[in-house]
């Protein structure tokens, strides 16, 4: 009840008649401070919980940022090795694109320049503090603005290449006589020990050219035709020994010499793979070997520029 002097008391009865009751005399003053008190009390209990469930979720916030950083950087890591490998085949179809430019005779309308690389940098997993939340976000941003600028350049110079295969393939396709009569296919296996260049007669010890490719392989290795064609020359030479010489469409022509013996004979008719000697070391040569020459209308080219077979790597001697 409120008093005159603007009090409340607070009776407190027990269980019973008998037992004996107390008071408790509070001021309005009094009650004011208590309750001002609870809403202090209260305002921060609550402070402190969504306080701490804001901590909380940053904390959580920030772990799951962390982790997705350790995953970008492991797919960045992955993403760069499939990079390199890309670009290692992409330099084999450009150097097979040469060569069949090389063959159809032909100045590519889609020749490709180098395109610059760069690398992007591995960050290393973010500290779970409230300041690197950004750093975080950053990265990621930074991560989906390099990589696809990376692929992109990849992407273009996979396709100039594919268009250039492809126009290719379509002039090939409507002249495959000019493809089989092609010298693409190495006459033997072995090691090469002269090159299509200068250099200094083993014999003479004079500097001369030489107009073909050296092959040295064990003695009585196959040798084989390496395009269609007709046989015109099979005999012995002082300087060639046992050589054979074929004849093929659009002006080809290719000699094989040092051959220990000859399959072939003038008039039959070959097709590429065809077996038409064996490796010797006739006439001028100082161990067994094959001498390979590739002539276009009777003129001497490098006959490497027409080897296509990629799955058998010659090792050159220097």
């Amino acid at each position: 009840m409120e008093n005159k002097n603007k009090s409340f008391t607070i009776i407190i009865m027990p269980e019973g008649v008998k037992g004996k009751y107390r008071t408790i005399e509070l001021s309005k003053k009094t009650i004011k401070i208590m309750a001002s008190a609870v809403a202090v009390f209260v305002f921060i209990f609550l402070f402190i919980i969504i306080d701490y469930f804001n901590v909380k979720s940053t904390a959580i916030l920030v772990k799951k940022l962390e982790n997705e950083n350790k995953t970008q950087a492991q797919k960045i890591v992955m993403l760069e090795d499939t990079m390199k490998d890309l670009n290692a085949k992409l330099t084999k179809f450009e150097e097979y694109k040469r060569k069949l430019n090389i063959i159809a005779g032909l100045e590519s309308p889609m020749s490709l320049k180098e395109i610059g690389q760069g690398d992007i940098p591995v960050q290393n997993s973010v500290p779970p503090t409230q300041n690197n939340i950004n750093n975080s976000i950053n990265l990621q941003k930074k991560i989906k603005l390099k990589q696809p600028d990376k692929v992109e350049l990849i992407k273009n110079k996979a396709n100039k290449i594919e268009k250039n295969l492809d126009f290719l393939y379509n002039y090939f396709k409507e002249q495959q006589k000019i493809l089989a009569s092609t010298p693409s296919i190495w006459p033997t296996r072995g090691i090469i020990t002269s090159t299509f260049n200068w250099r200094i007669d083993p014999f003479t010890g004079l500097r001369e050219f030489h107009y073909g490719i050296d092959i040295a392989t064990q003695l009585g290795n196959p040798v084989i035709a390496t395009a269609d064609g007709i046989v015109v020359e099979s005999a012995f030479k002082k300087d060639f020994g046992n050589y054979v010489a074929i004849l093929h469409s659009y002006g080809f022509k290719t000699i094989y010499a040092h051959l220990k013996k000859r399959l072939v004979k003038v008039g039959q008719k070959v097709k590429r793979g065809d077996s038409i000697g064996l490796v010797g070391s006739t006439g001028k040569s100082t161990a067994p070997h094959l001498h390979y020459e590739v002539r276009v209308h009777n003129k001497p080219v490098n006959p490497l520029d027409y080897i296509l077979e990629n799955d058998w790597i010659i090792t050159k001697k220097q």
